[in-house]
């Protein structure tokens, strides 16, 4: 079969190096989807004083692109023939394909002092629900209960009858109140639709009548719970099953407090109505959302996930490698597969089933050993009996499957851990302990015997520091957040964000494991200091320890012949100065050897009266891109055609505008600068006899004219600074009326929620088009298909798009569009539509 294969060096690189803890300057060469090559040029102590350091841009005399460009004719020459290719990149158990002929396709990137690091992953996080999150109403910036209801009642003038409204992230330790909303003042809001407002931690949520009635929840308390609890929730006993659902306790009647168990239930039953192309763009926006924050690969926890993530890797609609963890009540189902699962290109897996111990701090649900603090005579929930844990660890265990356990609680990990030697769960069964919030030393002997894995997230510490102790007794806090002693007991640990509880953005997370929310240079308090991680540590958890937690260590993780090119790559030097990863986001992610995101620039052709107008977006049109990429492509590239169509009707009318005020005829500017034209007149007039008297009087006295000349200068001079300023005011006032326009036409095609203003002088991350096979009118044309040119055009009968990540001047990119322009009459449709079709442009 003959086929292409792709060789791309990356020159000019920082690469991080796991023998010396740091990066080094050097070369990587990638040969299809596998590292192929690392080489390192050495670098003087005078060349890092003069400067030449990462992040900076790389001197000429020390550019090592002519290394890179030999390399690659090198590794052209070995990929030609298979045999020679795999035993010359000197690890074992490497995988490439056998071919009997190949085309080799030559691409060298200079990433002129950029910093690469091994592919980031998540290890822990819910993809559907932070799709999700872009249908729902957000109510993390409310601080009373009034507030929330007004943001409801908002809500509901776009819904239909009867719609679910749903909210998210209300905290009542941010509220006026206190406490969490009730039934009655949901019901305030609305009767007809079921309303249903999920706490942050998603532990605890509270619904409105109408919401508990759809989900045969009692509105009076029953004399047991456990009758009316859905199918397949068995609580360990009806003390339990009664606080899954909150009553008042001297009336009876439902308080429409949620928890745990029934909390889920809710969106199970929303789910239970969402179509499958509705799920399948909820997972596909999330997988975006992951993509643009630097993530290569993430192990999300989804309920009714497996055929949308199925389908997306079938269509080779999955930008970044999946390792799905389905819920235990799945086995068995549609929404499981028989047995563990691996595809054949490991972009997707799906081997691991996930059990709920107990709940979270937050909601006061999960599960401890003494009393909350705040709570007395609660020690939070744990979801099952013993019996019932081992029971649904063996079964999962039996049919290959690996655990992860969501544990909170001490008295939940400490269940947990007993649980697994109870079903002979050793070492090399490597199970999960999904949090580790709290635990004991008992707890940490286990685990460091057994190795099991401890799946944290840092960003925790973030939002659970200013109340913790407040709940927790002060026995507990000694092994709370202890993430560092988990690593110095030889506990492996893998790094997740839990997303959308706390940010997904990976970087955040190292520096939250780094700093524990206190930024580097504040003298603030710091929960637990001693235990901060260094950035190798902090980094481990993202790369290594995480790959550990998937069970592909020995393909992810490392920049190494071998290894899978999976890559993040950023221009800061956050090895070095690790503060800058607060707010940061990659410049560029490679995963299986493809470039998937990076920055872009976007010029924008539309054709008016049969030719194609150019108009440059660059730094605006990014904030539409990242609403729209994860719509369905018909629909997101309609939505962008028509969002350019205005912008370039209201540039085209603004030009004209400007045009007019050249000549004097703009009726605006006149009108608005009336009063200084008149001043101005005023003050000439006003001038005319002091000149005249200035000239008269230089006849009979030098010092008299001098004064008048001044004065009467003074006045020309202060009137003309006036009526600048002013026509400059009017000029100003027309720019903050275009930008409002803009902002209209984005909210309008992009349904925008939140408020924001335009960036002013900064990039930002977008991912490369990927067109489904749905979308026959557009062809992605992929960085390297097109020699010279950038990295994405997307080709319509109307509309040309062209995304650049090369940062080039605008009037450089203007000129590609046109040349792209001017051949695109000479390229059928057949051949835009075609899979895999190379353009050769000449």
């Amino acid at each position: 079969v003959k086929v292409m294969v792709c060789v791309c060096v990356l020159g000019n690189a920082w690469l991080w190096d796991w023998v010396l803890n740091k990066t080094c300057f050097g070369i990587l060469v990638l040969v299809d989807n596998v590292i192929a090559d690392v080489v390192f040029t050495d670098i003087s102590a005078d060349d890092q004083q003069n400067g030449f350091l990462p992040g900076k841009a790389v001197p000429s005399k020390k550019s090592n692109l002519g290394q890179a460009s030999e390399l690659a004719q090198k590794w052209a020459e070995l990929a030609k023939d298979p045999v020679r290719l795999v035993n010359s990149i000197k690890r074992q158990g490497t995988v490439l394909p056998h071919l009997k002929q190949c085309e080799v396709f030559i691409k060298v990137h200079d990433l002129n002092g950029s910093t690469v690091l091994p592919g980031l992953q998540d290890a822990h996080l819910h993809i559907a629900i932070l799709g999700e999150r872009a249908e729902r109403i957000n109510l993390s910036h409310c601080h009373s209960i009034s507030e929330i209801q007004q943001v409801l009642c908002d809500a509901l003038r776009s819904l239909k009858q009867g719609m679910w409204c749903i909210g998210y992230d209300w905290d009542h330790e941010k509220l006026e109140e206190r406490r969490p909303p009730t039934r009655s003042e949901l019901d305030a809001v609305s009767i007809d639709h079921p309303i249903f407002i999920f706490r942050v931690c998603v532990h605890v949520g509270v619904g409105n009548t109408q919401a508990l009635k759809t989900c045969n929840v009692p509105t009076e308390r029953p004399v047991s719970l456990l009758p009316h609890l859905p199918a397949g929730l068995c609580p360990p006993s009806e003390d339990a099953a009664q606080y899954l659902v909150g009553y008042d306790e001297v009336t009876g009647s439902a308080t429409g407090i949620l928890r745990e168990s029934m909390c889920y239930n809710v969106e199970e039953v929303l789910r239970k109505n969402a179509t499958f192309e509705q799920r399948f763009t909820r997972i596909q926006r999330g997988i975006h959302a992951c993509l643009r924050v630097g993530l290569t690969a993430v192990q999300p926890n989804d309920a009714r996930a497996w055929d949308v993530y199925t389908e997306l890797h079938k269509k080779g609609n999955l930008p970044i490698r999946v390792h799905l963890t389905v819920p235990y009540a799945e086995l068995g189902t549609e929404y499981a597969p028989e047995h563990p699962y691996c595809s054949l290109d490991d972009m997707f897996r799906c081997q691991r089933v996930k059990i709920f111990a107990d709940g979270s701090l937050g909601a006061n649900t999960a599960a401890l050993s003494l009393p909350y603090r705040c709570k007395h005579n609660t020690r939070g929930i744990l979801n099952h009996s013993q019996q019932s844990l081992e029971e649904m660890m063996s079964t999962a265990s039996r049919e290959g499957f690996q655990l992860e356990v969501h544990a909170i609680g001490d008295a939940a990990a400490y269940c947990v851990v007993r649980a697994f030697g109870a079903c002979g769960l050793g070492r090399e069964h490597r199970s999960i302990l999904t949090h580790c919030q709290v635990l004991r030393e008992d707890v940490l002997d286990v685990m460091a015997r057994e190795q099991v894995v401890a799946n944290i997230q840092p960003s925790f510490v973030v939002t659970d520091a200013a109340w913790i102790k407040k709940r927790l007794p002060d026995s507990l806090l000694t092994h709370a957040y202890v993430w560092k002693t988990l690593l110095s007991r030889g506990i492996p640990c893998s790094g997740g964000s839990d997303a959308p509880i706390e940010t997904m953005n990976p970087f955040r997370g190292m520096y939250d494991a780094i700093y524990r929310d206190v930024p580097h240079d504040s003298e603030a308090e710091v929960f637990k200091p001693e235990e901060r991680l260094s950035f190798t540590q902090a980094l481990h958890l993202y790369t290594r320890g995480a790959a550990y937690a998937g069970r592909c260590e020995t393909t992810r993780g490392w920049l190494a012949p071998g290894y899978v090119a999976d890559l993040t790559i950023v221009r800061e030097d956050i090895v070095n100065y690790p503060h800058l990863m607060r707010d940061i986001l990659p410049e560029q992610v490679w995963v299986g050897g493809i470039r998937r995101s990076e920055v872009v620039e976007l010029l924008v052709a539309i054709k008016k009266n049969g030719e194609f107008v150019v108009v440059e977006f660059g730094q605006l049109m990014w904030m539409l891109l990242a609403k729209i990429l994860a719509m369905d492509s018909v629909k997101a590239y309609n939505a962008l055609f028509n969002a350019a169509r205005d912008i370039l009707d209201i540039w085209e009318r603004e030009a004209a505008t400007k045009f007019r005020s050249k000549l004097k005829l703009t009726t605006q500017t006149f009108k608005g600068s009336i009063v200084s034209q008149g001043y101005f007149i005023l003050v000439l007039l006003s001038a005319v006899p002091g000149i005249v008297y200035a000239a008269s009087s230089m006849v009979y006295d030098q010092h008299y004219s001098i004064a008048s000349v001044i004065i009467t200068s003074s006045l020309i001079v202060g009137a003309s600074i006036f009526n600048l300023w002013f026509v400059r005011r009017e000029a100003w006032m027309r720019e903050c009326e275009l930008s409002q326009c803009l902002k209209q036409i984005l909210h309008r095609y992009s349904s925008l929620e939140e408020s924001w203003s335009l960036p002013s002088s900064h990039y930002t991350d977008v991912d490369e088009f990927h067109p489904s096979a749905s979308c026959p009118y557009i062809r992605c044309i992929r960085d390297g298909t097109i020699v010279g040119l950038p990295s994405t055009l997307l080709v319509r009968n109307d509309f040309v798009l062209m995304a650049s990540g090369d940062r080039t001047p605008a009037d450089v990119r203007c000129d590609r569009l046109q040349f792209v322009l001017s051949i695109i009459k000479e390229v059928t449709p057949n051949d835009l539509t075609r899979p895999r079709k190379t353009l050769h442009f000449r």
